[in-house]
């Protein structure tokens, strides 16, 4: 309806900026501009709204309070264990935490020396 247009037009620019502010805080690549808007889209899903009474949309959806306990900075330095490490060559590596996956029940980690996003 064009009375909601005011209201979608506000989410979206809602949206960009939280891209911006994420992309230029953490230092990433702007090609990560994506994983940046769904971890913003997730956050404002858990975030209360005056729409839905102080409710998140997460607790109308599903009845609860999001858990938000285990939430990690987007763009921090996080260490995953890789399988044939050596003592002295190292058992981890180095990489960037974007977000978490829903179907896979991982998180995306942006790799900086191959420039490549996986699930781990």
């Amino acid at each position: 309806m064009p009375q909601h247009a005011g209201v979608a037009e506000q989410r979206n620019q809602t949206i960009g900026e939280g891209i911006q502010v994420l992309l230029h805080a953490s230092i990433l690549p702007k090609f990560l501009w994506g994983e940046a808007a769904c971890h913003v889209v997730w956050l404002l899903n858990r975030t209360t709204m005056k729409a839905v009474d102080g409710m998140t949309h997460f607790e109308v959806a599903f009845g609860k309070k999001p858990n938000l306990r285990g939430v990690r900075e987007w763009g921090e330095t996080v260490y995953v264990r890789v399988e044939g490490g050596t003592k002295l060559g190292g058992r981890v590596k180095e990489g960037c935490w974007l977000g978490l996956d829903r179907e896979l029940k991982g998180v995306w980690v942006y790799w900086p020396d191959s420039k490549t996003v996986t699930v781990e």
